[in-house]
């Protein structure tokens, strides 16, 4: 089995420190790339000239910020996007433009808000906990937890998508809390809405764009049982 392994580490705040390397069922061959405080496009449009060059290999993302962090395969929608659209795949994946919408040329800028402000919503949308954040717009959007899309179906405290999860048949009302340009969700009552997996490239999810249920129902459990023991 083949697998594209992208390896890197931040640097200097928001650029990136590592290595595309080859696999061939697990052994390691000569790194393709090496690159040294790129920013992030830089290191995603290597990495995706070298995946379009073996689309049969498995796309990997290794974080190595820290020891102990595991590797990330890419859903198949976002590898082949990054092979197909690499410049929709960076604006999905980049941390100013968080979303797997195709129509990425429409995404308007998130409101300006004062620089304490907007620090203060950051902490708190990278921070996990009983309620966890998502991005929102000035003109009523906000990016489903479920499927990613930008959706606008929201009112009285409540969410209902009418994208991804529209087709999915996932209708049921999703309670919201608006925070500037976050909307925050139950943990809980995300779990409890159907869905097998959930958008959040937030600082708490180690870098990648999804978790699964399995995973997050595991970090939620280990989050009240931390809380409890306080």
């Amino acid at each position: 089995m083949k697998e594209l392994v992208l390896e890197y580490k931040r640097v200097n705040v928001d650029r990136s420190t590592g290595r595309v390397v080859l696999k061939e069922d697990g052994v390691e061959k000569t790194p393709w790339f090496v690159f040294d405080s790129v920013d992030f496009p830089t290191m995603l449009r290597a990495y995706a000239r070298l995946l379009k060059d073996n689309e049969e290999a498995v796309a990997i993302w290794q974080r190595t910020d820290r020891p102990g962090l595991l590797p990330y395969t890419l859903d198949p929608q976002v590898a082949s996007l990054l092979v197909t659209d690499v410049e929709a795949a960076i604006a999905s994946m980049s941390p100013d433009v968080r979303s797997p919408s195709y129509k990425l040329q429409n995404i308007q800028a998130a409101r300006e808000v004062p620089a304490g402000l907007r620090a203060g919503f950051d902490t708190l949308a990278d921070a996990f906990g009983d309620k966890l954040y998502v991005r929102f717009r000035d003109n009523g959007e906000l990016e489903c937890p479920c499927c990613g899309m930008w959706s606008s179906s929201h009112r009285d405290g409540t969410f209902i998508c009418q994208k991804a999860c529209a087709n999915r048949h996932m209708s049921t009302p999703l309670s919201v809390e608006i925070s500037g340009r976050w909307a925050g969700f139950s943990a809980q009552q995300l779990l409890n809405s159907g869905s097998s997996k959930f958008y959040f490239p937030r600082a708490w999810n180690d870098g990648a764009a999804w978790i699964s249920h399995e995973k997050l129902q595991a970090k939620l459990d280990e989050y009240n049982k931390e809380k409890s023991a306080c």
